[in-house]
C-alpha cells in the first residue's frame, strides 16, 4: 500500500507525518528492484507491477565491472589467465607488490573475454549470478598471489628443478580447476534446492544433492607454516600429475628415491594432524585441542573451507544432521588460531540477538581476523537480515568490518521419501502437515546466499566405517574391539535401510560409545539389590559384551517401533557377535536387555498393583541411562504406555543419598522441572525453564550431587507437533 500511494499519488502519510516526491522541473525517476524468485512468485504478487514499466535484468558478462586496481583479485587472476592464454606462463614472471610489479592493468573487455574462456566453458547455461564469478576469481587470485610471492615457484627455479617445460602451466591449470570447482559446485547445489522447493514428494530424492567428495580435482595448497612450500591434497593419488609429483619430491630433505605420494586414506590420525598443521597453522607452539576424529575425508574438507576463508568467500555448509559440519568448522578455527564466535540459531531468535552478536564481533574484529559461525541458519525467521550480512556484508545498510569471515551450517530443504512412523501419534493438526512432510523444519535459503552453499553430503560407507574405527579407538581404548566397530557400522546401515538415509549419523555412534562406558562402569560397580542375588552372572556374556548389547539396545533397538524389525535387528547383531566367538544369538540379546531392565525395576519401590510390562521396563531403563549420561531423549507413545509412570518412579526412587537402594545412593539426585507444552508455547517460555534448571544445578556438590532434568510434556514446539515427553540436559 505504501508503494502504491507513493507511485500513484506522489505522497504518503501517517496520522502524524507526511512525505511527498520532490516537485522539480525535471522528472524524478524511481527505480524498484524486485528479487528474482522461483517462477517469479514475488513479482506476480504485486498487482501494481503490471501497470508500470519494468525491466527484467538478465545475465550478461559485459555487465561485469572490472577493477583497474592492479592488486585487485580480478587483475591478479586475469594477468595469469592472459599469460596462460598466450602460452607465456612458463617463460615470464608475474610479480605483485614489489618494485618490479606489473603496472598496467588489463582492460575490462580483455578480462571479460578471459573469464568467459576459462571459467564459463561448459557452464555458461547454468551461470546466472556474478557471485559465481566472484567465487572463482577470489579463490584463484588468493592462490596465485601466494604462487607469485613464493621463491620456490619462480620460473627460473622451476627450470632448474623440473625437466618438463610446462610445469608453471600445469600448476596454474590445477589452481583454475580447483577454483572452478568451488563456483560450479555452488551452482549445482543451488539447482538442487530449487528442485526440492518445486518438486512433489515423488521427485524429492536425496541422490540429487551434490556431494563434496564427487570432486576428483587435485588441490595444490600453499602451506601456512612454510609459505614457500605446497601440499597436494587428493582423493585418488593415481590422478596426481607427474609435474606436481616432481615438485613435491623436490621439497623433500633426504633421499628422494624413498619418497612417495601420501595416501590420505591410510594415514594415521597423528600423520593427518601434522599435515593439517602445515596447511592451517602459522605458529609451531603446541595447541590444546579437543578430541576429534581426523581422517583423510575431513582433512580435504578443511582445506577446501580454508581456501574460501583465505579468499574472504562466505562458507555455507549444507548437510544432514550429525554429519560433522559444526564440529569440523569449530576444530578448524582452533587449528588456525583465529578468533571465533558462534551463534546457534532457531525459530525463536529475534533480530536484536543477531545485531548484538554482530556488534560484539565488530569490536573483536579490531584486534584481527575473526570467524563468525551461524549454526542452523535456515531455521531462523530473519533470513533476509542474515542473507544481507553474508552476501553483501552489510548490517542495516552499513558495511561490516573487513576482518570478519562468515561461516554457516544448515540442513537441506528436503521432502520425506517415506511416511513417518507414527508410533502412537494419532492426533494430527492440519496446520503442521506441510512441515511434517519436510525432513527438517527449515526454510528455503534465499537465492542470494544459495550461491555460497556447498553441500557437505552424506558420509559414504567407507568414510563412515573409518570414522567409527577412529572414534572407538580414541574413546573406548581398552574397551574397544573390532566387533563393536562392526556392530555400530551394521546398526547404522540397518536403520538407514528400514527408515531413511538421514535417520542416523555419527551422533548415534558417539552416544553408543558413551553408553558403553556407562554400562560397563555401572555393571562393574553395582551392588546386588538383595542378599544372595548376583548380577551380572560371571562367564559368557562378559561385562564388555553386555555393555555393547545394552548400548546398541538404547541407540538403535529401542527406536524401532515394529516388533518384527526389532527381532530382525537382534538376529543380525547376534550373527556379528557370533563371528567374533561371542555366542550371543537373538534370544540372548533380548535376555541381556530384559535382565538389565528388571535389575533397575527391582530396586524401586513401586505403587501397589504396578504391572512390570514391557513398556514400563523399557521406559525406566532408557530414561535412567539417558539422564545419567546427559543424552537428550524423545519418548514417544500413546496415552497409557507408561511414560508418566516411569518418570514418577525414577523421581521418587533416585533421591541421591536418601534413596532406599544401595546403588541408587551412589547416583545423583534427580530433580524434575516439568513444563507443559502447547501450541502457544514460546521460545522465551522454554528458555526460562532451562534457566531455572541451570540455577538449581548450581546447588550440586561432590557430597550431594544433583542432576536437573527438564521435562517437556506433550510438547508442540516450533511447529513440530508430537505427543511425547522430552528430556534435555
Amino acid at each position: 500500500m505504501f508503494l502504491f500511494e507513493l507511485l500513484t499519488l506522489g505522497i504518503v502519510s501517517t496520522h502524524v507525518d507526511m512525505a511527498c516526491l520532490p516537485l522539480l522541473e525535471t522528472p524524478t525517476y524511481i527505480f524498484i528492484e524486485i528479487a528474482s524468485t522461483t517462477e517469479q512468485h514475488l513479482l506476480n504478487s504485486f498487482p501494481m507491477a503490471r501497470c508500470i514499466l519494468f525491466n527484467h535484468l538478465s545475465w550478461n558478462i559485459k555487465n561485469l565491472r572490472v577493477s583497474q586496481e592492479i592488486n585487485s583479485p580480478m587483475q591478479v587472476a586475469c594477468n595469469y589467465l592472459n599469460l596462460l592464454d598466450r602460452n607465456e606462463i612458463d617463460t615470464k614472471e608475474i610479480l605483485f607488490r614489489t618494485v618490479k610489479a606489473i603496472k598496467d592493468p588489463l582492460s575490462a573487455e580483455c578480462c571479460q573475454n578471459l573469464i568467459t574462456k576459462y571459467f564459463f566453458n561448459k557452464n555458461a547455461d547454468d551461470i546466472s549470478s556474478f557471485r559465481f564469478v566472484e567465487i572463482f576469481i577470489n579463490v584463484l587470485a588468493d592462490q596465485l598471489v601466494r604462487l607469485s610471492s613464493s621463491q620456490f615457484f619462480t620460473v627460473d627455479n622451476l627450470k632448474l628443478m623440473v625437466k618438463e617445460t610446462n610445469t608453471s602451466a600445469s600448476i596454474v591449470k590445477t589452481l583454475i580447476d580447483v577454483s572452478k570447482d568451488f563456483a560450479t559446485r555452488s551452482i549445482k547445489t543451488k539447482k538442487a534446492q530449487l528442485e526440492y522447493t518445486t518438486a512433489d514428494d515423488e521427485n524429492a530424492r536425496l541422490d540429487t544433492i551434490i556431494q563434496w567428495d564427487d570432486s576428483n580435482h587435485l588441490i595444490v595448497f600453499f602451506n601456512s607454516q612454510i609459505p614457500d612450500t605446497v601440499s597436494a591434497l587428493y582423493r585418488d593419488r593415481k590422478k596426481v600429475h607427474d609435474n606436481v609429483k616432481i615438485l613435491l619430491k623436490s621439497q623433500i630433505i633426504g633421499d628422494p628415491t624413498k619418497w612417495e605420494l601420501d595416501d590420505y586414506n591410510s594415514m594415521s590420525a597423528n600423520a593427518l594432524f601434522v599435515k593439517l598443521e602445515y596447511l592451517a597453522r602459522k605458529s609451531t607452539e603446541k595447541l590444546e585441542l579437543p578430541a576429534y576424529a581426523l581422517s583423510g575425508d575431513n582433512l580435504i574438507k578443511m582445506a577446501l573451507i580454508l581456501l574460501r576463508a583465505r579468499a574472504n568467500i562466505p562458507v555455507i555448509v549444507c548437510g544432514d544432521a550429525g554429519c560433522g559440519k559444526t564440529s569440523l568448522v569449530v576444530y578448524l578455527a582452533m587449528m588456525v588460531e583465529v578468533q571465533f564466535l558462534a551463534l546457534n540459531l532457531h525459530a525463536g531468535i529475534d533480530e536484536e540477538i543477531i545485531v548484538r552478536f554482530m556488534n560484539d564481533a565488530s569490536k573483536k574484529a579490531e584486534n584481527g581476523e575473526i570467524w563468525l559461525f551461524f549454526d542452523e541458519i535456515n531455521t531462523c525467521t530473519h533470513l533476509g537480515l542474515l542473507a544481507d550480512l553474508i552476501s553483501r556484508r552489510m548490517l542495516h545498510g552499513k558495511l561490516i568490518h573487513p576482518n570478519i569471515r562468515f561461516f554457516s551450517a544448515c540442513n537441506p530443504y528436503r521432502l520425506r521419501s517415506k511416511s513417518q512412523s507414527e508410533a502412537g501419534l494419532t492426533n494430527k493438526v492440519k496446520m503442521y502437515e506441510e512441515q511434517s512432510n519436510l525432513v527438517y523444519q527449515v526454510k528455503p535459503l534465499p537465492d542470494q546466499i544459495l550461491d555460497y552453499v556447498w553441500d557437505y553430503g552424506v558420509l559414504r560407507a567407507k568414510d563412515e566405517l573409518k570414522y567409527i574405527e577412529i572414534m572407538v579407538e580414541k574413546e573406548l581404548k581398552k574397551l574397544g574391539h573390532p566387533a563393536f566397530v562392526e556392530l555400530l557400522f551394521a546398526s547404522q546401515k540397518f536403520i538407514r535401510k528400514v527408515k531413511e538415509p538421514y535417520s542416523v549419523s555419527l551422533r548415534d555412534v558417539k552416544r553408543a560409545i558413551t553408553l558403553v562406558k556407562f554400562f560397563y562402569n555401572s555393571l562393574e560397580n553395582r551392588p546386588p539389590y538383595k542378599k544372595g542375588h548376583k548380577y551380572p552372572q560371571s562367564g559368557n556374556p562378559t561385562t564388555t559384551t553386555r555393555s555393547y548389547v545394552l548400548a546398541l539396545s538404547l541407540c538403535y533397538h529401542s527406536r524401532l517401533y515394529d516388533q518384527n524389525l526389532r527381532k530382525q535387528y537382534r538376529r543380525e547383531m547376534g550373527q556379528i557377535l557370533q563371528s567374533y566367538k561371542a555366542y550371543i544369538g537373538e534370544n540372548m540379546f533380548a535376555k541381556i536387555i530384559r535382565e538389565e531392565q528388571e535389575d533397575y525395576i527391582n530396586r524401586m519401590k513401586c505403587p501397589p498393583n504396578t504391572a512390570n510390562n514391557e513398556a514400563l521396563l523399557e521406559n525406566v531403563l532408557v530414561m535412567i541411562a539417558c539422564i545419567l549420561t546427559r543424552i537428550p531423549l524423545f519418548l514417544i507413545g500413546a496415552s497409557g504406555s507408561s511414560k508418566s509412570l516411569a518418570i514418577r518412579l525414577i523421581s521418587s526412587n533416585l533421591r541421591g543419598s536418601d534413596s532406599n537402594d544401595k546403588y541408587f545412593r551412589k547416583l545423583p539426585q534427580i530433580y524434575l522441572i516439568p513444563h507443559q507444552g502447547s501450541s502457544s508455547s514460546t521460545s522465551d517460555g522454554i528458555i526460562k525453564v532451562f534457566d531455572k534448571a541451570n540455577k538449581y544445578q548450581e546447588t550440586t556438590s561432590n557430597q550431594y550431587p544433583v542432576i536437573s532434568v527438564v521435562l517437556l510434556d506433550n510438547g508442540n514446539f516450533h511447529f513440530l507437533m508430537i505427543f511425547c515427553s522430552l528430556f534435555f540436559f
